[in-house]
C-alpha cells in the first residue's frame, strides 16, 4: 500500500511500470494466494499417512514460499523503475514539502531487503528441514 500511495503523491504515476490503481490489489491478492498455497500444504502435512504425501505437502509449502519471494522481487522491481525513472525528471524528488521520494524509496529498500532475506531464510529452512 505505502509504494501505491507513495507514487500517487509523486505526482507521476504515469511512471509507474504497472497502472497505480492495481499495484496495490496485486501486490496484496498475491500475498494472499501465497499464504493460502501454503495452508493447503501445512493441511496435507497434517493429514498426511504416507511418505508421498509427506513429499507433497513439502513440495507445495516450498512452492508457497518461492511465490512469496517471487511476488515480492516483481513489487521490488516495480519501486526500483519507479524510482530510476522518476530521478531521470529533474526535481521529482521533493514532490511536497516535507516529501522527499528519495528518502521514503530508500526505506522501503531497507525494509525489502530485510523481508526478502527473511522469505528466503525461511525457504532455504524448511527445504533443509
Amino acid at each position: 500500500m505505502f509504494l501505491g500511495r507513495l507514487i500517487r503523491k509523486s505526482g507521476h504515476p504515469e511512471l509507474s511500470f504497472i497502472r497505480i490503481n492495481w499495484v496495490t490489489p496485486i501486490f496484496v491478492t498475491g500475498d494472499i494466494f501465497c499464504f493460502f498455497v501454503q495452508a493447503v500444504g501445512v493441511v496435507i502435512l497434517l493429514r498426511a499417512e504416507s511418505r508421498s504425501k509427506l513429499n507433497l505437502a513439502k513440495a507445495i509449502i516450498l512452492a508457497g514460499l518461492g511465490l512469496q519471494v517471487f511476488f515480492f522481487a516483481i513489487f521490488a522491481l516495480v519501486a526500483v523503475l519507479f524510482h530510476i525513472r522518476l530521478s531521470s525528471r529533474r526535481g521529482g524528488n521533493v514532490v511536497h514539502q516535507g516529501v522527499n521520494v528519495n528518502i521514503r524509496l530508500w526505506n522501503l529498500y531497507l525494509c525489502s531487503v530485510l523481508i526478502t532475506v527473511r522469505n528466503i531464510y525461511r525457504l532455504v529452512e524448511y527445504a533443509t528441514g
